[in-house]
């Protein structure tokens, strides 16, 4: 084509109105660019269209304006009023699905460490109550040492009375092979039972320790197998007069004024 009849087909009045796609665009700017006729003409174009919108150019009036600003507000507001009560589905399921993932894994671990801890507690529980238990048989034994030791530190102190004079008893035609003693002193009148064998005996019922005085029973106190662990213990003093022989029977719970001769267990006569 030649330059005149392109610059006069009228495709660059439509250039600078804007009229043109984008490819005939990129073809007014090649031709600008290789014959500056054409970038002449476009120019004077535009020089011409400018003047002609300051010529003709109106202002609006103000209320249009006004109206116009009312409105692009009135739309502000109605977009953030939307952004604020509409609902946001996909965002809050994500997070919700996150909160629910992470609570499971929590709830999870809580549960995990509760096992932990009580396995832990339960093993901790089971070495306290064996502790313990091996504590109170070390303390039982600790007693029961010492009480022997009391006992033997007692029997030794009545052995080695030189005025205590030991009366051994023995079992009597129905309990052969029984046997208690006695420490008497016959200057104090003092006596003490120790080394029982008797045997236990039924709930109600006691020993009775006796002391032949002049022929006659004299009762020198009760005596029951719980009260082995205190032996020997001191009777009651025995009475003046000749002391013949010592016995026990068994009495009733709280003793009896007279000996029963057919529940009697041990005798020992003082020689």
């Amino acid at each position: 084509m030649d330059l005149k009849d392109y610059i006069s087909s009228g495709v660059l009045e439509n250039f600078v109105l804007g009229l043109l796609s984008e490819n005939e665009r990129s073809g007014v700017m090649h031709m600008m660019k290789l014959h500056p006729e054409v970038a002449d003409y476009v120019r004077s174009l535009e020089h011409t269209l400018e003047r002609y919108g300051q010529l003709h150019a109106a202002v609006p009036p103000g209320e249009l304006k006004s109206a116009i600003m009312d409105r692009i507000r009135a739309q502000k507001e109605e977009v953030e009023a939307h952004q604020l009560i509409a609902p946001r589905p996909e965002h809050n399921v994500s997070l919700w699905r996150k909160l629910a993932i992470a609570g499971m894994v929590l709830l999870l671990c809580s549960i995990g460490l509760n096992i932990y801890l009580g396995s832990k507690n339960n093993r901790k529980d089971v070495r306290i109550q064996h502790l313990s238990e091996q504590r109170q048989r070390l303390v039982t034994d600790s007693l029961q040492t010492r009480q022997r030791l009391i006992q033997s530190e007692r029997q030794i102190a009545l052995l080695s009375d030189p005025d205590l004079q030991p009366i051994t008893m023995n079992g009597v035609k129905q309990h052969p092979g029984i046997k208690a003693t006695v420490y008497w002193s016959p200057d104090n009148r003092t006596v003490f039972l120790s080394n029982s064998e008797l045997p236990d005996i039924p709930a109600g019922k006691a020993y009775q320790l006796w002391a032949i005085i002049d022929g006659k029973p004299v009762d020198l106190g009760l005596y029951t197998p719980k009260d082995e662990e205190h032996l020997p213990i001191q009777m009651k003093n025995t009475k003046a007069g000749k002391v013949q022989a010592f016995a026990i029977t068994l009495e009733k719970e709280g003793g009896s004024p007279t000996p029963t001769m057919e529940q009697m267990y041990v005798m020992g006569p003082v020689l």
